[in-house]
């Protein structure tokens, strides 16, 4: 009988990229199942789909359905972004590649039949192959530095060659800290980014009504007079608080042309933002106004903010 084999084009890619999985050496018209696994930072996640093989033997995820599990019909990714985290989590958990100088390790293995997520952890499951994919959110040319310029921290991503390239600007929310995956992958695409943190990161403040809006403009001033910058302008991309200040850093920074917000608002809300020429007021918060669903919380009734604390940007010309 043919050994059963795992195939991925290719091995080791960036994480935007497509791969192609597929098993050879199967019986014809066997029913197997495909897991993808992963671990970081002691968080497991896994996807799983069930497929039967061609009369050759061969299961092709790009043009062959799953029949069932995280994701079906046909998808050459759907293990890839499927993926849940696996039942020994009671909490709801996810997904953050810290590191981001190595690649994210995901474990591919075939069982034989067809097999329900509640039986797929089951410890005496013996695959009929399994392999290895590596995903990377960083590409091996980019150059990683960590700045600590004047109050300025975090973590700037430079394209390979000689530039100067397109800038942005990358933050994320007010959990603080640092993340540089989207920025390395941003990087990985040839822009120049640097990843900003403006709380509990280093020595930068721990109290979130310390922020300034002095802060992001330093920021923004300094990032975009690189060398290694185009000085045609940058752009910012903010998430949930992070967007807030990514307008605000619009409205006192002509260098930037574009903002992006993700899962954020665009008036001045929870504390008011200190700034050396008068501080920002912001919207009152009702917590009797959050409403729990089964995706979440709404704050939508929480937050009922006037045309006064909506952030006024200049259109860009």
């Amino acid at each position: 009988m043919t050994a059963v084999r795992i195939g991925a084009d290719p091995i080791e890619a960036l994480m935007d990229e497509k791969v192609l999985i597929t098993v050879d050496g199967l019986s014809p018209n066997e029913p197997v199942t495909i897991k993808a696994s992963l671990e970081e930072d002691n968080k497991k996640f896994s996807s799983y789909g069930c497929f039967t093989s061609t009369r050759r033997g061969r299961v092709d995820l790009g043009t062959q359905p799953s029949l069932q599990g995280t994701y079906t019909g046909v998808d050459s990714m759907g293990l890839l972004w499927s993926m849940d985290q696996e039942p020994c989590h009671e909490m709801h958990i996810r997904f953050q590649k810290r590191d981001v100088t190595n690649p994210v390790v995901v474990n591919i293995k075939v069982f034989k039949g067809h097999i329900t997520w509640d039986n797929l952890f089951d410890p005496h499951l013996k695959p009929l192959a399994e392999s290895q994919i590596y995903r990377r959110y960083m590409a091996k040319s980019v150059r990683r530095e960590k700045v600590g310029h004047g109050n300025i921290r975090g973590v700037l991503f430079t394209p390979p060659g000689p530039g100067p390239f397109p800038g942005v600007i990358d933050m994320y929310g007010g959990g603080g800290g640092l993340f540089e995956h989207r920025a390395a992958l941003l990087a990985s695409r040839g822009f120049c980014v640097l990843a900003l943190a403006f709380f509990l990161y280093e020595d930068l403040t721990t109290v979130f009504t310390d922020i300034t809006a002095d802060y992001f403009i330093e920021a923004s001033k300094w990032f975009s007079g690189l060398s290694r910058v185009l000085s045609t302008g940058i752009g910012v991309i903010g998430l949930s608080k992070g967007g807030v200040y990514a307008l605000e850093m619009s409205r006192h920074s002509s260098t930037v042309k574009a903002v992006v917000l993700i899962n954020a608002v665009s008036f001045y809300s929870d504390v008011p933002l200190k700034f050396s020429k008068g501080d920002i007021p912001c919207t009152e918060f009702h917590f009797d106004g959050i409403v729990p669903t089964k995706n979440g919380l709404d704050f939508r009734k929480a937050q009922q903010p006037s045309d006064d604390f909506f952030i006024k940007v200049a259109p860009y010309s």
